[in-house]
């Protein structure tokens, strides 16, 4: 059953999720243990877990130790193969899942927010899904990248959407293993190969998007293992990583088979490298962003003043004009520790203000960096 409402640009997984917890726990599902399952309903609890295993890698290992079934029967259930009766397995499927399901609404370090670089990693999303094609997206470490792409996960334009990321020195049969886990698939010891035909079996013509982050840690072997991914399964990849993944599929001596596949690539700074006017992250997106921390002080939210939110804004998009010396990253997490920090005082009225984060960020990052740090920001707004 496909949800007629528009994706919630501000939270697209919370959305995405609470739409799939109604499809799973209609009151009409919620039968007596005497009652036998329809067809319908156990297809609908078949169908829906295997769509939350593969958004969320929970491999039908994982579920049975979840639900304290042997691996063999949760597979034979889920398979309709199952030689017994399954509506009692499949109840408790129905409902560890609904478990998870409440886990993950619950609030966590903050809500995903659609920021301008967001909004281009979508629009790549969405060119290569439209094209079923290859492309990339660069940026630097901290500028919230990640978070973008792994909101694509919840967006009903994204349908199905694979993420995995690459581990540094990690290799093909690893990258092979994590693509399992994330399609679905029990990641039993197999080699690469064999691995790598069930990853192309469960994707073949779905046109689902993969993506692959940190990128740039392929090598030549697994960059044409994910080229052959693309061909033979026909599916979407989109590559992310920071800007060295540019030389990694596009740089001198890359095999042309590779870098032939890349459609598009964009570098998502590239907007604010123009000039002042153009940030990475706008006043308005900080705002928002501080919004979804949701930090509360005796039951109302914590303010930011004036000053620590222009901090919070420069600090988050040093990451392009000083990369390594700020990013929205570190921003957020000064921000949080000086909350953590100052809510105990009893000076403390509610309001961060941007003499806590100074003194939060010498103790954070170091006194010499912590001074390196507000000089960045003072040449950053004379060149402005």
């Amino acid at each position: 059953m496909t949800s007629t409402n528009p994706t919630n640009p501000h939270n697209p997984d919370a959305s995405r999720l609470l739409e799939d917890a109604a499809r799973i726990g209609v009151p009409g599902m919620a039968a007596k243990s005497d009652k036998p399952l329809t067809d319908a309903e156990r297809k609908e609890i078949i169908d829906t877990t295997r769509e939350f295993q593969t958004r969320h890698g929970l491999t039908d290992q994982k579920l049975a130790k979840q639900v304290g079934k042997s691996y063999a029967t949760v597979r034979a259930v889920l398979k309709g193969e199952y030689g017994a009766d399954p509506d009692p397995t499949l109840r408790t499927i129905r409902n560890k899942i609904n478990e998870n399901r409440k886990r993950l609404d619950a609030p966590g370090d903050g809500e995903f927010v659609m920021t301008a670089l967001a909004r281009e990693a979508f629009a790549v999303a969405t060119m290569i899904v439209q094209t079923s094609s290859m492309g990339a997206v660069t940026a630097p470490a901290g500028c919230g990248k990640s978070m973008a792409l792994k909101a694509m996960l919840g967006m009903n334009e994204f349908d199905r959407a694979v993420y995995v990321v690459v581990k540094r020195f990690a290799t093909v049969n690893a990258l092979c293993r994590s693509l399992t886990r994330a399609v679905g698939e029990y990641s039993s010891p197999q080699s690469s190969s064999q691995l790598f035909d069930r990853i192309v079996g469960v994707l073949a013509e779905s046109n689902r998007l993969v993506i692959i982050d940190e990128a740039q840690y392929l090598d030549r072997v697994m960059l044409t293992m994910v080229r052959q991914l693309h061909d033979e399964a026909g599916c979407p990849v989109l590559l992310a990583g920071t800007p060295a993944l540019r030389n990694v599929i596009l740089g001198d001596g890359v095999d042309s088979t590779v870098s032939s596949r890349i459609r598009i690539y964009r570098d998502l700074t590239a907007r604010s490298q123009r000039g002042h006017d153009n940030p990475l992250h706008s006043l308005d997106d900080i705002r928002r962003i501080f919004a979804a921390m949701k930090l509360t002080y005796r039951e109302a939210p914590v303010r930011l003043d004036p000053d620590a939110l222009a901090w919070m804004h420069d600090v988050a998009n040093l990451a392009v004009s000083a990369p390594g010396k700020g990013d929205l990253r570190m921003a957020c997490g000064v921000v949080r520790h000086a909350f953590m920090l100052f809510k105990g005082r009893a000076e403390f009225v509610g309001t961060i203000t941007r003499q806590m984060l100074n003194e939060v960020s010498e103790h954070q990052i170091g006194l010499d960096r912590a001074h390196d740090l507000a000089n960045r920001i003072t040449l950053r707004k004379a060149a402005g």
